[in-house]
């Protein structure tokens, strides 16, 4: 998996994705962050914000269907932080 760490830290995401680009900064009791991932033509999205009792994976990404994906209807999309947003857009363009 090619991976693009964009924040300070890693929030664990599996090695199975073609790619994945996250932005992920834990604190003291908590951590916060978005972060996407590709895999056979679906676009997985995560909001990495928990508290201690939780870690960034616990909720489960949203799946997109990269074919369908109309970047500015979708509200989980546009919640990417803009760094994740636009690496992104770069990855599913080029």
């Amino acid at each position: 998996m090619k991976e693009y760490q964009l924040g300070n830290d890693d929030p664990g995401l599996r090695n199975d994705y073609e790619w994945a680009v996250h932005h992920y900064d834990v604190g003291d009791w908590s951590g916060s962050g978005t972060g996407a991932a590709y895999k056979d033509g679906k676009l997985y999205v995560w909001d990495f914000g928990h508290c201690s009792c939780y870690g960034p994976l616990e909720a489960g990404p949203d799946e997109y269907d990269v074919e369908s994906l109309d970047w500015d209807d979708l509200h989980t999309l546009s919640e990417l932080d803009n760094d994740v947003r636009n690496k992104v857009q770069e990855l599913l363009t080029n």
